[in-house]
């Protein structure tokens, strides 16, 4: 039993109905699609590694071809050569019907500037590509943070107003009752009955947006839309804890985000596209050796054992000088030096604007922990108030106006209550995209 158990509960996990905010991170991170594509780009740059390397080791490769030369091609030369009258010519016709050869070269590069400027790009970018793949990590751990606390502040709102209209109909129903025994006039019975049908269109909204924020997590997640999700972590449990914790006081470090360590291999790309144009000023030099084997046939029988094949091998070396290009080459190495300025340029840029963004963060961290706890005593104070005015009117001491008052002011500040949760934790996810924690 323990055993069965045990395993309807692994593959209740599996089926993945049920997450935690970390549950749907850890998701989300596997399979959203920025995500996935980031994962794959990694996958290439390692491939780009080996494709630049290979370029740099021997090089080996082997040609097979074939002529049937329906005409044999024609020389004319002087008669006199061959005995024949002065001023006068022949014509000849040299070679076979079937020419066949067989070749395999073999070339390697000595010393190529750019090559070796390629392999450290190669590097570099590789890195760069593992750097943007937990950058895509960070975006989408913020995307269904943020989707997770938008789709628990619109369910926790709709359960308020579906409990706080349920209390209404109750009361009614008590109203209607005392209206018959001519305890309350027709106002007090128009006036809950007027905000009973609030009630109702506003559940009846807050249903609709409780399903689009549920549909956007999962598109954030990468969840299948036809399936259904729920979500365990409770909306005000989460705030209370993120109100209590210490993020604000955390110190920036610029060296540690995502963007910015982007930004600083983006960097190192540019300045090594500077140094491949200046290092393709140098010499190059390779070297090869090719051996082939040919055949001349005036019939096809290369399979033949009794016909000759002629070897022919060759082995050298090749060196190209770049002398002048009218200045082609330095106007590229300039280009390359604004280019690198631009990218410097730029880096500064982002590290201004994250710092300015940690400052803002930061604030609106303290601003929205503030809120929530001012949200909080207002709610405990609107409960209080309308069990109050629940009571008063029970014993015939305040009106069915008065009690709907009170009633509309519990539910507004309960609607506000959440909304400051989620406004502290979207807070919170925007500080921790900054900080990458």
């Amino acid at each position: 039993m323990l055993l069965l158990t045990t395993g309807f509960i692994a593959r209740a996990q599996e089926g993945g109905s049920a997450f935690s905010l970390e549950q749907a991170v850890q998701y989300g991170q596997k399979n959203n699609t920025q995500a996935k594509n980031a994962g794959l780009d990694v996958e290439v740059a390692k491939k780009k590694i080996w494709e630049t390397t290979a370029m740099g080791l021997p090089q080996i490769s082997g040609e097979v071809s074939y002529q049937n030369f329906i005409d044999i091609p024609t020389s004319v030369a002087p008669a006199e050569a061959f005995g024949g009258p002065a001023g006068e010519f022949v014509d000849l016709q040299f070679g076979t019907t079937n020419n066949a050869s067989a070749g395999i070269t073999l070339s390697q590069l000595i010393f190529n500037g750019t090559y070796i400027v390629g392999l450290q790009a190669a590097k570099t970018y590789a890195k760069f590509a593992d750097e943007q793949k937990l950058k895509a990590d960070a975006d989408v751990r913020n995307l269904v943070q943020t989707s997770y606390y938008q789709a628990l502040q619109a369910k926790a709102s709709q359960k308020a107003l579906e409990e706080n209209l349920a209390t209404v109909s109750r009361l009614l129903s008590d109203i209607k009752a005392m209206h018959e025994n001519g305890f309350l006039e027709d106002l007090d019975v128009e006036v809950i009955t007027l905000q009973e049908a609030q009630l109702q269109n506003a559940v009846a909204k807050s249903k609709e947006l409780s399903t689009v924020t549920t549909d956007l997590l999962k598109m954030q997640m990468g969840y299948p839309a036809d399936q259904g999700i729920e979500l365990t972590d409770d909306l005000v449990a989460l705030a209370e804890q993120a109100s209590t914790e210490n993020l604000a006081g955390e110190a920036f470090d610029m060296n540690n985000n995502p963007d910015y360590k982007m930004a600083t291999s983006g960097e190192a790309l540019t300045a090594l596209n500077l140094k491949k144009e200046k290092f393709s000023r140098y010499p190059s030099m390779a070297g090869f050796i090719s051996h082939s084997q040919n055949a001349y046939r005036n019939d096809f029988s290369f399979f033949s054992s009794e016909g000759k094949w002629y070897p022919t091998t060759v082995a050298g070396f090749k060196i190209e000088i770049p002398i002048f290009d009218s200045r082609g080459q330095a106007s590229r190495i300039g280009q390359a030096k604004l280019e690198l300025e631009k990218v410097s340029n730029n880096k500064q840029l982002l590290a201004d604007n994250l710092r300015m963004e940690y400052v803002s963060a930061k604030a609106s961290m303290d601003v929205a922990v503030a809120a929530f706890k001012t949200a909080k005593s207002n709610t405990e104070l609107s409960d209080k108030i309308l069990n109050k005015m629940t009571i008063k009117q029970k014993e015939g001491m305040a009106t069915s106006m008065e009690l709907t008052q009170a009633q509309n002011q519990q539910i507004n500040t309960q609607i506000s209550y959440y909304a400051a949760a989620a406004d502290l934790l979207l807070a919170k996810a925007r500080l921790q995209k900054v900080l990458n924690k």
